[in-house]
């Protein structure tokens, strides 16, 4: 290969690695988000899990406060934020044998994904945030 081909490629390594790099950078951060509200949803089953738990304790030892308090506590300690997230408690002053059903739902943003969506398509069906539900039921005790 003569000095002026090598001379007219000279650039092409920069450009190939410009191309992989981008591909590269979106593959990691959709990796890291998928792993981030993955790890949501399962402290959100396991507030829920909690509630219920305590929900299906016998009467005169809760109620849906308490119950919601337990929810809350656990997200704060998992660190989520508390504001984004809603609390149903259902059957927790029921008969032995009823059910205690929990139900937590949050609202995730996408972190790295969401903003650079809603930059370039505001009408993208790839979604900037997830609402994540969990439901836990338990027989009263």
């Amino acid at each position: 290969m003569t000095w002026r081909a090598r001379k007219r490629d000279s650039g092409q390594n920069l450009v190939e690695f410009a191309i992989v790099a981008v591909l590269l950078l979106a593959l990691v951060l959709g990796i890291i988000e998928f792993g981030r509200v993955w790890m949501t949803f399962q402290v959100v089953t396991n507030a829920a899990r909690e509630g219920a738990r305590l929900a299906a304790l016998p009467t005169g030892f809760t109620n849906s406060g308490a119950v919601t308090t337990k929810v809350n506590d656990y997200l704060t300690a998992a660190g989520l934020d508390t504001g984004v997230a809603s609390v149903t408690v259902s059957g927790v002053d029921g008969a032995t044998g009823s059910n205690a059903t929990v139900t937590v739902t949050y609202n995730v943003d996408m972190l790295f994904l969401g903003p650079i969506v809603s930059l370039l398509d505001s009408s993208s069906s790839i979604p900037g945030s997830f609402t994540l539900t969990g439901t836990s039921t338990m027989r009263n005790e």
